[in-house]
């Protein structure tokens, strides 16, 4: 932008200066031209130079030293003498150092296009007393209108220089302009640096935060799966451990009901040997039985009930005993299982409740991220549109430049076109009261070139408003989301209410530009407020990540506290 601006600034300055020269050059053109006729004056010297070197130096239009056997030398050019014509042209005079620089490069130009042969006129070194004594030639009367044409032509050529000073000064306005529009582009990029670098560091904290939420997470799930993993196992042990034991108390009762059936078989042999014995009693009794025959009937009867009674209550009573200890042992199992569960569930739940606690704070951070990087992000959007606005003023100023040339080329149209007019004049002097159609046309092309550059100058402002309204008058981007949602009439308000705060902020800017104190108070405040609010959200990052930390290790030793006790409850079931 910067080299932009002085290439354009370059073009303009050499472009003033070839318009100004074309100028003097036919200044120069009409006097020679309006010139009587005659031999030139003792101090000048028409010299003809052909193809080949000059042979002599110049110091602005003093010759200062010649080559020997140089055309120069051979020509009869002297030490002391000054150059005055190019060609026929006058050589620029000059008063100031900025004058004198310009007429050397003027001077320089000339000598190296001119076509050869060329003739340069030199004004002989003389003593000034001759030159302040010489008289003034009076002019003869038919030469009178000449010489007025060439006063005129004279004072429309002071008034050109004075244009073109004019037109210097506001050329150096538009450099200074130039620069300060540099100055103001550089600082927009010093300003937008640090936001650069702060965007940079939000990220990389922002993705140094996504890290450690990560590893908290997947260090959770690991602690969570490796503790659920190690309280399965140890229930599964304990499953075991209590089918072993009731494996080994079936195996106890039935080895009690095999001996409660061993028992019963020995006691139904000791029947047997009792029936057998009663059989041999009843047989020694014989002669008896009919006597006590009713009596032994129902002794018979009432032994055998009773022994089989005697017998299957034994048996069920400690069949009975084994099935309620198999139901206590299952019972005991099942509660064990129940109470486990319940405090798996229990754990379950405090793990998913931290999670969603970490990822709340995840997300809260988050959201925090996105805001300031929104915010650095507005921050570099206002940046871009002082930059915009910045070259937006720079092309007005461009704009100006060219309509600084037009007006340097109209008022050389009308030096062109003043000649013709003076000749009109003289030739209608005769009746003044009837003027000639040829001066009312010269008028009328007059006006309507004045009417041309106006209007041109009516278009560039015009250019520049509609600049400055794109620039204000932009639409913002949230209207039609408004009006969907609140309407067109709450969109049209809101959108009043921005432009109005809009423009009070463009305005209060434009004012602190205008102050370089008020500036670098401003931009010094605004360095505070960044260098707190920054130590201030780093301050609680880093306490908020030691906190979750410490939240999480306090959680695990209280789990792995909590664990302790039921390891130790399942070692002494």
């Amino acid at each position: 932008m910067e080299t932009w601006l002085k290439s354009k600034a370059d073009q303009l300055a050499q472009a003033a200066q070839d318009h100004v020269s074309a100028v003097q050059q036919s200044a120069s053109k009409l006097a020679v031209a309006f010139d009587p006729v005659g031999a030139l004056p003792d101090d000048l010297k028409d010299v003809e130079f052909r193809d080949g070197p000059l042979g002599f130096t110049l110091e602005g239009n003093l010759v200062v030293s010649v080559q020997p056997s140089s055309q120069a030398e051979r020509l009869g050019v002297e030490i002391g003498d000054r150059l005055v014509k190019i060609d026929g042209y006058e050589v620029p005079r000059y008063e100031t150092d900025f004058e004198e620089q310009r007429a050397r490069k003027v001077i320089a130009k000339w000598l190296k296009e001119m076509p050869r042969p060329a003739i340069l006129t030199f004004e002989l070194q003389q003593d000034l007393g001759e030159e302040v004594a010489k008289e003034t030639p009076q002019p003869r009367s038919e030469e009178a209108p000449k010489a007025g044409a060439v006063q005129v032509l004279q004072a429309e050529l002071q008034r050109t220089q004075e244009e073109r000073k004019k037109l210097a000064a506001e050329l150096k306005d538009s450099q200074e302009a130039c620069g300060q529009l540099s100055a103001q582009v550089e600082s927009l990029k010093k300003e937008s640096v640090p936001n650069l670098r702060r965007l940079s560091e939000m990220e990389e904290q922002l993705q140094t935060l996504r890290t450690q939420n990560k590893e908290l997470v997947s260090a959770v799930n690991a602690s969570s799966t490796s503790r659920a993993d190690e309280e399965l196992l140890k229930l599964r042990q304990a499953l075991a451990a209590t089918q072993e034991a009731s494996q080994a108390a079936v195996q106890a009762a039935q080895a009690k009901t095999a001996a409660a059936e061993d028992k019963y078989s020995e006691q139904k042999q000791e029947v047997q040997a009792l029936l057998l014995q009663v059989a041999d009693l009843t047989e020694q009794a014989e002669n008896r039985r009919l006597q006590i025959e009713p009596m032994e009937k129902e002794l018979q009867g009432q032994a055998r009930s009773g022994l089989a009674t005697a017998v299957s209550s034994l048996s069920l009573h400690r069949a009975f005993r084994c099935v309620q200890m198999l139901s206590g042992f299952q019972a005991a199992h099942e509660a064990e299982l129940d109470l486990f569960r319940e405090e798996q569930a229990m754990r379950k739940e405090q793990h998913q409740q931290e999670i969603e606690e970490l990822q709340r704070r995840l997300g809260d951070q988050q959201i925090k991220a996105d805001r300031e990087l929104q915010d650095a992000q507005l921050q570099l959007q206002k940046s871009k549109e002082a930059l915009q606005e910045a070259q937006v003023n720079a092309e007005a100023a461009a704009v100006e430049a060219t309509a600084a040339r037009r007006e340097v080329e109209a008022l050389r149209s009308n030096q062109c076109l003043e000649p013709e007019a003076l000749l009109a004049e003289r030739d209608g002097e005769e009746d003044r009261a009837d003027p000639s159609p040829v001066g009312d046309s010269l008028q009328v092309l007059e006006l309507r070139k004045r009417i041309n550059l106006l209007e041109t100058r009516c278009a560039t402002l015009q250019r520049r408003l509609r600049s400055q309204d794109a620039v204000t008058g932009t639409r913002p981007s949230w209207e039609l989301r408004l009006a969907a949602l609140a309407g067109p009439h709450v969109a049209a308000v809101a959108v009043a209410l921005h432009r109005w705060s809009l423009s009070g902020l463009r305005g209060f800017t434009e004012r602190l530009l205008k102050s370089e104190a008020w500036l670098w108070v401003f931009y010094a405040h605004l360095l505070v407020l960044y260098t707190i609010s920054a130590s201030c959200s780093v301050q609680t990052t880093a306490d908020a990540g030691r906190g979750a930390v410490d939240t999480l290790n306090a959680q695990l030793a209280a789990m792995a506290g909590s664990s302790t006790p039921a390891a130790t409850h399942l070692r002494g079931s």
